[in-house]
């Protein structure tokens, strides 16, 4: 199974000792749940993992907001 990564990285990421997060959407096409069985099955331990049920966001992501913020505030302070 595919993971979406290709080799060096992937094999980087395993001699890694860097917690990792993987989300995805329940309905999402583009990243089925056996992906997120191999990445578990390769991590283990190290990987924390959230489904979000429903679809695709189809509003602004929260990050957006965030930058847009943050963006917003380095302005004030220059």
């Amino acid at each position: 199974e595919d993971v979406g990564l290709d080799k060096i990285d992937l094999d980087k990421a395993v001699q890694s000792n860097v917690p990792l997060l993987a989300m995805r959407y329940a309905s999402d096409k583009l990243c089925p749940p056996k992906r997120m069985q191999k990445l578990r099955s390769i991590f283990q331990q190290r990987l924390a993992s959230i489904e979000i049920e429903g679809k695709r966001a189809t509003r602004p992501s929260p990050t957006a907001s965030i930058r847009k913020r943050l963006q917003t505030q380095s302005t004030i302070y220059e």
